[in-house]
């Protein structure tokens, strides 16, 4: 097992496609297959469950793409450390986001064609039960809730919920849903740790009441439980593409006019900021209009 494994294991795990990773490579499919081949062979085990072109990550998998990401944030945090005390600058932005970060992507790319010697570090899905650490980061983007008042920053954006319906669902008939009308229907929520994700709260507290509640932990294990039928669901709009990509799922939006989350945006602290730092919380602070 090299280095090289891990990280074309990782593209292909991210993507869920072997020709859309063998081309971001720049390898030939037929390499990049034999590679993840060679890689489950060391391992032990299978890591992907394949069905013809289709490739998901297995339990397995998913463990393994976990490991596989700390191990190369290390790498790569460590080659910054070594070039920032070679060249005495230090040119990374760390960013951080409790969700997709899809709404920082366009700032991001802006932010980097003018300031091309910055090295980007886009950590998403820092859900859980910890806060995570501002330390860590020039910036970080949460959710207006209880649980990240200890954070003070500015109102981003709000991300809307989509109910996600099994297709053949007699809700399919509609072209939007009230969340009572999906009062007593099977629900799956996504749970990481000890936080479940906004809509059940929500649901709570305005006492609409599933059938029964299921709960899972990742998007990928959400989507595949509402495609196949065992429950309905929500989706965030910032993470609604998977889901609209899928033809086992429709989409459906609610009509409730107070069904989305606001969404804010923290900097370090001004002793803490790097220089580049600095230079984007001013860039990102004008681009959004803070």
């Amino acid at each position: 097992m090299n280095i090289t494994q891990i990280r074309q294991f990782t593209t292909v795990a991210r993507l869920e496609s072997m020709s859309r990773a063998a081309q971001l490579l720049h390898v030939t499919q037929s390499a990049l297959s034999k590679s993840v081949s060679q890689l489950e062979r060391e391992l032990g085990t299978a890591l992907f469950d394949r069905s013809g072109k289709r490739l998901r990550l297995n339990a397995s998998g998913e463990r393994f793409l976990e490991c596989c990401e700390k191990m190369l944030r290390e790498l790569d945090s460590a080659q910054a450390d070594l070039r920032m005390m070679t060249s005495g600058h230090d040119h990374r932005l760390n960013i951080g986001s409790v969700g997709s970060g899809a709404h920082l992507l366009d700032c991001l790319a802006e932010f980097s064609r003018r300031h091309p010697e910055a090295e980007l570090n886009l950590q998403c899905g820092l859900d859980g039960s910890e806060l995570p650490d501002i330390s860590r980061f020039d910036a970080l983007v949460y959710p207006d809730n209880i649980k990240y008042r200890k954070f003070s920053g500015y109102p981003l954006y709000e991300d809307r919920y989509f109910a996600a319906v099994p297709a053949g669902h007699a809700l399919c008939a509609r072209a939007a849903v009230s969340l009572g009308q999906l009062e007593g229907e099977s629900m799956v929520f996504l749970r990481r740790g000890d936080s479940v994700e906004y809509p059940f709260n929500a649901c709570a507290a305005l006492n609409i009441r599933p059938g029964k509640s299921s709960f899972a932990d990742t998007r990928q294990a959400h989507r595949a439980l509402i495609a196949a039928g065992a429950a309905v669901g929500f989706v965030p709009a910032s993470e609604k593409d998977e889901y609209l990509r899928d033809d086992g799922i429709r989409l459906l939006p609610v009509m409730d006019g107070n069904f989305f989350q606001t969404f804010c945006i923290c900097f370090r602290r001004e002793k803490y900021l790097s220089e580049l730092g600095k230079v984007f919380r001013d860039f990102a602070v004008e681009y959004f209009k803070l």
